[in-house]
C-alpha cells in the first residue's frame, strides 16, 4: 500500500531522501536507522539531489530546498528571484549539474550564476510541464500534460 509515499533518492553519503505527499520530505540515515521529517509540507513529491542541497517539488510553494552544507531548510528561491511559486510538477538535474523545475506556467532553469524562467520554446507555450529528461546525445527534453514534447 502506497499511503502517500512518492519518491526516494540517495545523496553521496548514502542517506535516503523520501517524499510523502501528505507530510513532506523525510531523511533516512542507514547508520542511525531512523526516519526523520525535515520539511513539513503537503504536496511534496519529486526529489532532485545535488552535492549541496536536496530540492523537492511542492504544490503550494514551488520548489523547496534542504541544505546539505548547513543541514537546514533554505528560503524558497522562486520568490526571491521573482519566479512563479505556483504548482511545480517536476524537478530534474542535468549532466552539468543544472536544475530544471517544470511548473504549470513555465520552466525554471537553475544554473550558476543565474536563474531563468522560460515561458516558451519556438513560440510554443511551456505549460503544465511534467517531466524533463536527457537523451543519449545529452540534449534536454521537456514534456507537458497539455502541450506535447519540447527539445530545450
Amino acid at each position: 500500500v502506497n499511503d502517500g509515499w512518492f519518491a526516494i533518492r540517495y545523496d553521496e553519503q548514502g542517506t535516503a531522501w523520501v517524499t510523502h505527499e501528505k507530510d513532506g520530505l523525510f531523511r533516512f540515515d542507514p547508520a542511525v536507522g531512523k526516519l526523520e521529517l525535515v520539511i513539513a509540507e503537503a504536496g511534496v513529491r519529486h526529489i532532485c539531489v545535488t552535492p549541496q542541497m536536496i530540492a523537492v517539488t511542492s504544490y503550494n510553494h514551488g520548489a523547496l530546498y534542504w541544505s546539505l552544507v548547513n543541514d537546514v531548510i533554505m528560503p524558497p528561491m522562486n520568490e526571491e528571484a521573482g519566479l512563479p511559486t505556483n504548482r511545480v510538477n517536476c524537478i530534474y538535474r542535468d549532466h552539468e549539474g543544472n536544475g530544471w523545475v517544470g511548473t504549470q506556467i513555465g520552466l525554471i532553469h537553475l544554473s550558476h550564476p543565474g536563474v531563468k524562467h522560460l515561458e516558451e520554446v519556438d513560440q510554443q507555450p511551456l505549460l503544465n510541464l511534467n517531466a524533463v529528461h536527457n537523451s543519449q546525445d545529452k540534449s534536454l527534453w521537456a514534456s507537458s500534460f497539455s502541450e506535447g514534447l519540447f527539445q530545450l
